[in-house]
C-alpha cells in the first residue's frame, strides 16, 4: 500500500464490558456527510488485510499495535468488533488511557480510497459539494487525542467482567436501576453541554 494515499477519519465508538479488553465500535455511518465533506456508501468498506481482520493502533502510529478485530456491516453502518492486546504493555497502557480519558477520548480510522466520485449531497434543504466514497480499504482504527469529528466519544470500558454473586435478586435490581439512572443523568449532562457548544450528538 502507498502510504501517500493513506487517509484517516474519526469514528463513533461504543464499547462492551463483557470480556476484558473487548471493544465494539460503530466507526462509519453510511449515506451521511461528515466534517471532511465525505459520504461513505453502503458496502464500500473492506479490510486491507482481507479475511484476517483489521488492526488497532495507537494514534495512527503503525509502530504501536494495540489490538485487532473484524469489520461487520449492515445497510446503515460499519462496526469494528475487536479487543485490546492485554498481553502486551502497549495494549494495557492504551486500554488504561482510554478508560481514564473517558468523555475526552476521541477515535479515528485509517483508510485508503480505492474508488470515489464527486457530487452534491442534499438533505433537509441543505446542499453541499461532497466526495462519495465507493470503495475503501480500512487498515486500522485508532484512539486519538483530537479527531476530525468532535462528536466521537467512548461510551465505557471495563477491565474485566464482574460478578454480582452474593447479591439477592432484589439487590441486583436496585443496583442496576441506580447505575441506569446515573447513566441517563450523564447522557443528559453531555447533551446539554454539546447543545451549549452548538454541537450534536453522533
Amino acid at each position: 500500500m502507498d502510504r501517500n494515499n493513506f487517509e484517516s477519519k474519526t469514528i463513533d465508538l461504543q464499547t462492551t464490558n463483557e470480556i476484558e479488553g473487548k471493544v465494539e465500535a460503530v466507526f462509519s455511518v453510511f449515506n451521511e456527510i461528515d466534517s471532511d465533506g465525505d459520504v461513505v456508501l453502503p458496502n464500500s468498506i473492506k479490510s486491507g488485510y482481507g479475511d484476517a481482520g483489521v488492526a488497532m493502533v495507537w494514534a495512527h502510529d503503525w509502530k504501536k499495535p494495540i489490538g485487532r478485530g473484524e469489520i461487520v456491516q449492515d445497510g446503515s453502518k460499519a462496526v469494528f468488533k475487536g479487543q485490546f492486546i492485554m498481553d502486551t504493555q502497549e495494549g494495557r497502557d492504551a486500554y488504561a488511557t482510554v478508560k481514564a480519558m473517558g468523555d475526552l477520548q476521541q477515535w479515528s480510522f485509517g483508510y485508503e480510497v480505492m474508488d470515489s466520485e464527486n457530487g452534491t449531497f442534499q438533505k433537509d434543504g441543505y446542499s453541499t459539494e461532497a466526495r462519495y466514497l465507493k470503495e475503501l480499504k480500512v487498515w486500522e482504527v485508532s484512539p486519538v487525542l483530537v479527531g476530525a469529528n468532535q462528536n466521537t466519544y467512548t461510551v465505557g470500558v471495563k477491565e474485566k467482567s464482574e460478578s454480582n454473586s452474593g447479591l439477592t435478586l432484589a439487590d441486583e435490581s436496585d443496583e442496576l436501576l441506580t447505575n441506569l439512572s446515573a447513566l441517563l443523568k450523564r447522557f443528559k449532562e453531555l447533551t446539554a453541554l454539546r447543545l451549549k457548544k452548538e454541537k450534536t450528538l453522533s
